[in-house]
């Protein structure tokens, strides 16, 4: 799912945590970062920012459909 208002998951789902983030597309890697955000007031819990190897199948899963 995809939303930019918090607030919206937590009245639709009723959820405690959510889990946000995005990656970008370099060369050799793809570049993540994921964080735990409280949708009660934005808060970050938890963050990790890590990078996967640039394979044939991340590639394939990367590209625009």
């Amino acid at each position: 799912m995809l939303s930019r208002e918090l607030k919206n998951i937590v009245s639709n789902y009723k959820a405690h945590v959510v889990l946000v983030g995005t990656y970008a597309k370099g060369v050799d890697n793809v570049y993540v970062t994921a964080k735990f955000v409280d949708p009660t007031d934005s808060s970050i819990i938890a963050a990790v920012d890590y990078k996967v190897k640039m394979t044939p199948d991340v590639r394939k899963m990367t590209e625009a459909q």
